[in-house]
């Protein structure tokens, strides 16, 4: 790694800089017998320092460490061999180059080489034959101009051969993808930054890879004219919402347990039912909350508590059936053990177990960390010593699962944060939000009024802050906002899209006190000192029917704050415009019933999201919307709109206009399912689903549904009722739903309730039915093996395990019925290999291990990247290589090889291939799968309410069982193989001609039907990717066609190429693959080899 550019790095005391060779989990191994040493140089700063060097892999193994001492103000040579950081030849992930002085020292780092064995710069290439640089000139804007609004930035650049593509940047962020065209321009919306000073600027890129000189300038961006008050400096600009386009932000969205009313059964308490939720105003949803103790115990379920079983089900069900990903948070205030949990190995896994066996009992889609007990300051047993982990054991579990809302995803990692940000940064790595609680800022609070949610600080034009925003006692230090929070965080090195600012629902209250030095009033402005300290009391309960008297010292919900004093004093509401916030202030009679509340209005929360949208970070949370939301206990008259805070929002992320108050009739029926009951256990053809419905005006029709899918046509007649044949349902469980619609147009949901399908003959009281257990324990997955391997499982049952087989790639190589169970097998071929095993037991049940992958060490590890081809080829535009590309015969290690491969090629599979797609088509009975099951094959068959019970039957016993030439496949991945045949020819399998060709799919091989319309449709792709129109007499334009088609799967899989297909893919549409025929396209990239 040499260049123009370092690495400037500022480490806290004993912080360490991290590179590793790929994500945690999916890793590039580096295999220490190719390299002698890993050398980089190291600028020691203005004071020098002393630093380690120390190797790591994703196995946790230990490596011996090296020290250096570096002199200041001059560049150090650091190098360690292998001999001295890698004695035993482990493989090697990554490298810490570690701070060891115990202070906080900004180094420069550059020049990082694993050096190879005889090799240039640890095994790359030698460099291009063409070194020339090429040039680029900004033409517009000109520099020193002031901008509004969205302009053109235009550019030329010139090469010695050709330049490929020019890359325009606003403060060093690329604005839009590379322009690959000349004349060389992009649009930028001025809007989407703050106002002041912004730096544009330009590079070039040639068909060598040669980089200019960035050409740059700097501009004054002027959206909105903001007028200064006398002698105080400006408030911080609204300008630049951008809230005209759609947003990639995340709406994290908390609900607590107590606010979360299930309307029946357990948990029927609350001011937020689930039908009023509004499912399109966030991105996720957290359930809030539950505890860790010391010895790692979680999430104790309780009947008649907020934490019980029928709420966290029903919950969970309705995020699912609207399409949201919940997840649960452990920790909250006041919540203990964590650092006694975290402290000690032991007890740390048994948090993780615990929590990962939570979140699959209740089918949540990720866990959110949120520990908010105190710390211990330097004892090396406090949880924030370990949190970072903590979060790579969790995630490390997380990545061996897919998320239950959609099985394409893993699991979500979250943490809520307010503190403790050096140590959430080493953390970062393995969290895919780090949100900031950036509210209930009482620590500012102790000498002067604030708010509790403020966007923004006031500040001089050199960045520090104005004096009205300078902390009372606290130096230069701002107040408290979501501004100074999120720098405090970026400033740890944290990116950008990790981190969410928080906005909050809720507000507290303040009473009585003294200004300081004016004994007679009240400090009821923001940045008044005190002079005798404010009472801080809450308002109201958290409960459906709350009363406005003071309580105890916590937050005060918006709806009681709406309830018992804006309503009540509307002319005591009032605008900070320095920090774009509202808040009241009711001053009685005398200074002790002076109230002074902050919370957040609509206009204020839509001040804070057009911040965390200018800021340029990830998302936000929101806590909580079960506090935001104006109940109809507590409302009951009301008709404005009851979740004006969500749905500001939704307005100011998605730049949609704020829904009106409603007017004529705007009240919801009211709807409930009468039958069966929740819980219930049902069979049979003719199980009646009945419900009650009623409005004001008249219920128009009732529309039942099944796991969110429309059960037969809307009654529109009362009784309102269905017979549901549950036979054509798989066994296990289901959600009913009911929803009524009025003639104004207002629905209402009911609350869901949570069936168990049992159908067909149990089996004979007695006999056995429980399958044997068995494990693959060598070699290790991810091993590399060679020669004669010896492979072992171990298997038992709960009568006896009469046989074992060991399987490789699909296929069946050996046998063994006694214990130990083991053999040997002759390794051949190269790439990875799918091994796995299967036990049996003397009743004939099937017990089947989880497969794992080795690597053949006689051919490439890992193989090359997509695009590392042999030669590559040229393009028209003169850029060498492809987006993936191989040659015929060559490329990535495992890539699919298309030497004299077409349509009218034989196709090799075991011989077993049409007897396995006899056994799907023909299989007639129910298939008990599990709750992944079920929600996998509810997904594929939603759209299909006409299809036969037997191809229910066989595509459930595909999804569970697979087959001999599936067996390397997943459950997820082979329902992805059914969504590549239904998106090739629009329908699912169901003939034994159709699941020769889901075979065929799942092994790469063409199959035996083609669809013109669909590989037609597909030309628009390919040619959005490789620049050119398919010449499908080219084996590898051919290919690409063919995989984008037909989704064909690769059993050798080089995960390599395919992330980088993926990047392609995300660089090419400006997403990651998210769809089964985004997937196919980045397979086609991935294996294909043809060439851009």
């Amino acid at each position: 790694m040499s260049g123009s550019k370092s690495i400037k790095v500022t480490l806290s005391a004993w912080g360490a800089l991290r590179l590793r060779s790929g994500p945690w989990g999916q890793p590039n191994n580096i295999n220490a017998g190719d390299y002698s040493s890993l050398s980089m140089s190291v600028y020691g700063g203005a004071n020098g320092g002393n630093v380690v060097l120390k190797l790591e892999n994703d196995s946790n193994q230990t490596f011996p460490t090296k020290s250096f001492s570096l002199a200041a103000n001059t560049w150090n040579a650091i190098l360690g061999t292998m001999a001295e950081l890698n004695p035993s030849s482990q493989v090697i992930h990554g490298f810490y180059l570690q701070e060891h002085n115990g202070q906080t020292k900004t180094y420069y780092v550059d020049d990082i080489k694993f050096v190879g064995l005889g090799l240039n710069d640890g095994g790359g290439s030698a460099p291009p034959s063409d070194t020339s640089l090429p040039t680029v000139s900004l033409s517009q804007p000109v520099s020193g101009a002031t901008v509004s609004g969205t302009i053109t930035l235009t550019a030329t650049a010139s090469d010695n051969v050709g330049v490929v593509g020019v890359q325009f940047k606003v403060d060093d962020q690329n604005i839009a993808s590379e322009d690959v065209t000349s004349p060389y321009s992009v649009n930028w919306d001025s809007a989407l930054v703050a106002d002041g000073s912004h730096t544009v600027s330009a590079v070039a890129r040639d068909a060598a890879g040669n980089i200019s000189t960035p050409q740059s300038l700097t501009v004054t961006v002027s959206n909105i004219v903001v007028t200064p008050p006398n002698s105080t400096p400006n408030p911080p600009s609204s300008a630049g919402s951008g809230s005209s386009a759609p947003s990639n932000l995340w709406v994290t969205a908390y609900i607590s347990s107590w606010e979360f009313n299930t309307q029946s059964g357990d948990g029927n308490w609350g001011s937020y039912t689930e039908p009023e939720i509004d499912w399109d105003a966030f991105t996720h949803l957290i359930f809030f909350a539950t505890g860790l103790d010391g010895s790692g115990g979680c999430c104790r379920v309780a009947t008649n508590s907020n934490w019980n079983d029928n709420r966290l089900k029903k919950a969970v069900a309705a995020a699912h059936a609207n399409g949201k990903p919940i997840l649960f948070s452990v920790g909250g205030a006041g919540g203990g053990g964590w650092n006694s949990a975290l402290s000690n190995s032991a007890t740390r896994a048994t948090a993780v177990t615990n929590l990962i066996s939570f979140m699959n009992q209740y089918q949540f889609d990720g866990i959110d960390l949120d520990p908010e007990e105190s710390t211990i300051t330097g004892a090396g047993n406090s949880w924030d010593d370990f949190i970072d982990v903590f979060a790579q054991e969790i995630k490390a579990k997380m990545n061996l699962q897919t998320a239950y809302y959609d099985v394409s995803k893993k699991p979500i990692l979250t943490a809520a944060i307010f503190n403790n940000f050096n140590d959430w940064a080493r953390a970062e790595p393995y969290l895919d939000q780090i949100n900031i609680m950036s509210y209930d800022q009482t620590g500012t609070w102790t000498k002067e009024t604030w708010h509790n949610n403020a966007a923004q600080n006031i500040k001089n034009p050199d960045g520090t802050c104005a004096t009205l925003d300078i902390a009372e006692g606290n130096g230069n230090t701002c107040m408290a906002t979501i501004e100074s929070d999120v720098d405090d965080l970026i400033a740890q090195g944290v990116p950008k899209s990790k981190i969410g600012g928080g906005i909050d629902f809720n507000g507290w209250v303040w009473r009585g006190g003294t200004k300081l030095n004016d004994s007679s009033s009240a400090p009821l402005t923001p940045r008044d000192r005190w002079g005798t300290t404010p009472a801080q009391v809450s308002v109201g309960t958290a409960s459906a029917n709350s009363d406005c008297n003071f309580r105890s010292t916590v937050e005060t919900r918006y709806y009681n704050i709406k309830k018992c004093y804006l309503d009540k004093y509307p002319s005591s509401i009032k605008w900070d415009s320095y920090s774009n916030v509202s808040y009241f202030a009711l001053d009685n009679s005398g200074t002790a019933d002076d109230v002074y509340i902050t919370f957040q209005d609509a206009k204020s929360v839509t001040k804070a999201v057009e911040f965390i949208k200018n800021k340029g970070i990830g998302g936000m949370i929101l806590w909580e919307i079960g506090g935001g939301y104006l109940g109809k206990n507590n409302f009951s008259t009301y008709s404005g709109q009851r979740d004006e805070l969500l749905q500001a929002v939704k307005a100011a992320t998605l730049g949609v206009t704020m829904p009106p108050p409603p007017t004529g009739d705007t009240q919801a029926p009211a709807v409930s399912i009468t039958a069966p009951a929740s819980g219930v256990t049902v069979s049979g053809t003719t199980v009646t689903i009945s419900a009650t419905a009623s409005d004001n005006v008249g219920v128009i029709g009732v529309q039942f549904k099944l796991d969110g899918v429309n059960l037969g046509s809307e009654d529109t007649s009362s009784p309102h009722s269905i017979i549901w044949n549950t036979t054509q349902s798989l066994n296990g469980f289901h959600t009913l739903t009911v929803v009524a619609r009025d003639a104004g147009g207002n629905q209402a949901t009911a609350t869901s309730v949570i069936v168990t399908v049992q159908n067909g003959t149990p089996p004979p009281a007695g006999s056995d039915t429980v399958p044997p257990v068995v494990a693959l324990t060598e070699p290790a997955s991810g091993a590399f093996v060679s020669g004669s391997v010896t492979l072992v499982a171990t298997a038992s049952d709960n009568t006896a395990v009469t046989k074992v087989e060991f399987i490789v790639d699909g296929v069946v190589v050996a046998s063994d019925t006694s214990t130990p169970y083991s053999t040997s097998w002759l390794v051949s071929g190269a790439g990875r290999i799918r091994l796995a095993a299967r036990a049996y037991d003397a009743a004939g049940n099937v017990g089947t291990a989880t497969s794992i992958e080795v690597n053949v060490s006689s051919g490439l590890s890992d193989g090359g990247t997509a695009g590392s081809g042999n030669t590559g080829g040229s393009s028209s535009n003169g850029s060498s290589g492809s987006a993936g590309s191989s040659t015929s015969g060559g490329g990535a290690s495992g890539a699919i090889n298309f030497n004299n491969l077409s349509q009218s090629s034989p196709v090799v599979l075991n011989e077993t291939s049409k007897t396995e797609s006899q056994e799907i088509s023909g299989h007639n009975q129910f298939v008990n799968l599990d709750s992944v099951g079920i929600s996998i094959y509810s997904r594929i068959v939603a759209l299909n309410s006409d299809l036969e019970i037997n191809k229910r039957y066989a595509i459930a016993y595909f999804l569970q069982n697979g087959t001999t030439n599936t067996l390397w496949l997943g459950m997820g991945e082979r329902a992805g193989v059914v969504d590549s045949f239904k998106s090739a020819f629009a329908r699912l399998p169901q003939t034994d001609l159709d699941w020769q060709d889901v075979i065929k799919i799942a092994n790469g091989r063409w199959p035996s039907r083609l669809s013109p319309e669909r590989e037609q449709a597909v030309y628009t792709h390919y040619k959005k990717i490789y620049l050119k129109d398919p010449d499908r007499k080219n084996p590898h334009d051919d290919a690409a066609i063919t995989i984008m088609a037909y989704g064909l799967r690769n059993p050798n899989r080089n995960l390599n190429s395919e992330k980088t297909a993926i990047k392609y893919f995300k660089d090419i549409y400006g997403r990651v693959p998210a769809s089964a025929s985004d997937w196919d396209i980045m397979r086609a990239i991935a294996y294909s080899g043809a060439v851009r």
